[in-house]
């Protein structure tokens, strides 16, 4: 069971850390939102004037960091529970400071709460269960 998970965490944390550079890059790369679709009335409302902070938070806090945990998954490490329960943590942030900041939710924003919960949820199961 407990390979399944791991195997099934690295699988995940790669996913995030692909779908968030995605996003984080063309936000930092294209502060305006545009190359992605998203208004710059939204974040005009908020204490950013463009998405250009936004965008380094999510591919250095939310990227980067899904592949180092995954790596550490990888390797097997003994603090890799520690690490998918923090990423779970960073992404259900996110995901609360979007629904609070963006005036449409998407169907992302549900997916990756989700997705957020799930690491929560696997790194306390893999903290109980470190060996295989």
């Amino acid at each position: 069971m407990v390979k399944t998970l791991r195997v099934s965490l690295i699988f995940l944390l790669f996913f995030n850390f692909i779908s968030a550079l995605f996003g984080g890059l063309h936000l930092t790369l294209d502060p305006s939102g545009s190359s992605i679709g998203l208004p710059i009335e939204w974040i005009n409302r908020t204490i950013f004037q463009n998405y250009l902070v936004p965008g380094l938070s999510l591919t250095i806090l939310i990227a980067i960091f899904s592949l180092f945990t995954g790596i550490v998954i990888l390797l097997n490490r003994s603090f890799g529970w520690l690490m998918v329960v923090c990423e779970g943590i960073m992404l259900c942030i996110w995901v609360i400071v979007e629904f609070l900041i963006i005036p449409v939710n998407s169907v992302l924003q549900y997916l990756y709460g989700s997705l957020g919960i799930i690491f929560i949820a696997a790194g306390l199961i893999c903290k109980n269960y470190r060996k295989d």
